[in-house]
């Protein structure tokens, strides 16, 4: 009779394992993991990054504490979500290009390296802009000009002229004072 119970619970074991395989799979695509699997269902050597090359080095002292700054730096980083999009679009395009012309896809990329090879954009910024001889002048004309007046003085040619009421005339009924608000002298 043993032999007998034993049999439904072996089919229930293999079928909650396959049901547990099946669900690792469903959350790698969902994830968009493209990882091998093995029979088994477990990614051939990778850990939990999903990358066997980053897991083992990461077995390397102190690398671990760096990829973990790295990714957080990067989980934070404003160009991240701009980055993802891109080469998912990146993705959509060049998957089926690389599987109907793979041979295209490795000109085109030789192509792309020895134009930036023959351009040399590293180069462009050691070339000096036309305003970089000029901005230091302007910064000493400028210190030159503010340094003579003070900073309430123009800080008093922005503010906005408003006139104050007198008390005399508000005691007559008359309302505020009329004429010209002269503003205020700054110290000399």
């Amino acid at each position: 009779m043993s032999a007998v119970t034993t049999a439904p619970l072996d089919r229930i074991a293999a079928a909650s394992a396959r049901l547990e395989v099946s669900r690792e799979r469903l959350r790698q695509a969902m994830q968009g993991r493209r990882a091998a699997t093995d029979g088994s269902g477990n990614q051939a050597g990778a850990g939990p990054s999903g990358l066997a090359w980053l897991d083992s080095f990461e077995t390397l002292p102190g690398i671990s504490i760096v990829t973990d700054v790295l990714r957080r730096w990067w989980e934070q980083h404003p160009m991240r979500v701009p980055a993802l999009l891109a080469g998912e679009a990146l993705y959509a395009v060049a998957l089926p290009l690389a599987r109907r012309h793979p041979l295209g896809l490795v000109l085109g990329a030789a192509a792309l390296g020895a134009l930036v090879v023959v351009i040399r954009p590293w180069r462009w910024l050691a070339v000096p802009t036309p305003a970089s001889g000029v901005l230091p002048q302007l910064t000493a004309l400028t210190k030159g000009l503010t340094s003579s007046l003070s900073l309430m003085a123009i800080l008093a040619a922005f503010a906005p002229k408003a006139s104050a009421p007198s008390t005399q005339s508000a005691a007559n009924g008359q309302g505020p004072a009329q004429g010209p608000a002269t503003p205020p002298q700054p110290p000399v």
